[in-house]
This record gives C-alpha cells, sequence and structure tokens, in this order.
C-alpha cells in the first residue's frame, strides 16, 4: 500500500507541473500529459526512487532523474505529441523540457525524504 500511495503522489506531482509548461509553451492536453506523466512515473519511481536513491542518495537521484526527465520529455513529446515536430519546434520543445525538469528535480528533491521514510524504513 505504501508503494501505491508513493506513486500516486508522484503522478499527481508529475502531472501538475508537466501540465503547467506543457500547455503553457505547446497547448498539449491533460490527456496527453496524463500519459507523459504516466510512462516517465512508471521509469523514474523504480530506476530512481527504489534504486539510485538506496545507492547514491538524494542529490545524486535528483541529477540522474534530471537527465531522464529532459530526454524523456524532449524526445518523447516530440515526436508523439507536438505536431510537425521540426527543428524550429524541437528546440523550443527543448527549453520547454528543461524547465520542466528544474521543477520536478525541486519537487523530486522534497518527494525523496518521503520515499525514505516510508518506503524504505519498512
Amino acid at each position: 500500500m505504501r508503494h501505491i500511495i508513493a506513486i500516486v503522489t508522484k503522478l499527481v506531482i508529475f502531472t501538475i507541473l508537466l501540465f503547467i509548461i506543457l500547455d503553457l509553451f505547446f497547448g498539449l492536453t491533460l490527456g496527453q500529459v496524463f500519459t507523459l506523466a504516466v510512462i516517465m512515473t512508471a521509469i523514474t519511481y523504480p530506476i530512481g526512487d527504489l534504486w539510485l536513491l538506496r545507492k547514491w542518495g538524494n542529490s545524486m537521484t535528483v541529477l540522474t532523474e534530471f537527465c531522464i526527465i529532459v530526454s524523456f520529455i524532449w524526445l518523447i513529446a516530440g515526436i508523439f505529441f507536438v505536431p510537425y515536430a521540426l527543428l524550429d519546434t524541437l528546440v523550443p520543445l527543448g527549453y520547454a523540457s528543461i524547465i520542466a525538469a528544474i521543477l520536478l528535480s525541486v519537487a523530486e528533491a522534497f518527494y525523496h525524504p518521503y520515499v525514505e521514510r516510508h518506503i524504505f524504513n519498512e
């Protein structure tokens, strides 16, 4: 049950912050943002929160998740969600990816102590 609460919390954080940034820059719908958030949560929770957080601690995990988030948003949103993803569209999408990753990394820095307290201390 603790994992479900942690996953849903992360999913809500990702959905809200991604919707603010990607709707503002590119007009992505809530459904597109939610799909992106679900996939990103499915990737970053087991890799970042369960594996890397135990191994490297909060700072390195936040940095690693930042890189994963930037790459993922830039590639996946550019391929599937932004119409006509030409070079002139991909560059601003890169900026939006970096801004979103910065916001999500700040949120992750506060989320990781929750995971350490409630998931690791079983």
